[in-house]
């Protein structure tokens, strides 16, 4: 019975279905969720650069997903991370924040380049991560 939910967020668009999917399963567990917004920052950058691309878009995708959530009654706590690994990155903030549940779509569904770097992604989190891993294909 999962009491501390990861939604990674790491694409432009969010998924209405994943929410509401999580969304429902933290009220009838009574488990907190928190939406990461993870925006991969190119090495040429720092990691604390506060104009790297896609900071802001990220931060208003976990707005929007706060807000989606008060809908169905779940308050999610929301954060960004910038990153050099996103699959490193999901694993280690499922550690420090104590989630014992990740829920991540698949996005398998882009061009091929996309793809297969969603692959790598989503075998990284779940060959490490620290906690259960339910992934959606939406």
């Amino acid at each position: 019975m999962p009491r501390h939910i990861l939604l990674p967020l790491y694409r432009a668009s969010r998924n209405d279905k994943l929410l509401e999917m999580v969304c429902r399963v933290a009220v009838f567990h009574s488990a907190r969720v928190t939406s990461a917004g993870f925006v991969v920052i190119p090495m040429s950058l720092a990691l604390d650069d506060e104009s790297a691309p896609g900071l802001d878009e990220a931060n208003r995708l976990v707005d929007g997903v706060e807000a989606e959530g008060r809908r169905y009654g779940v308050k999610l706590e929301g954060e960004v991370f910038a990153v050099r690994d996103l699959g490193a990155a999901i694993v280690q903030a499922s550690a420090d924040l104590g989630a014992d549940l990740i829920v991540m779509e698949a996005g398998l569904e882009q061009e091929e380049a996309k793809t297969q770097e969603n692959r790598r992604v989503l075998d990284l989190v779940l060959d490490r991560a620290p906690c259960e891993v339910w992934v959606a294909r939406m």
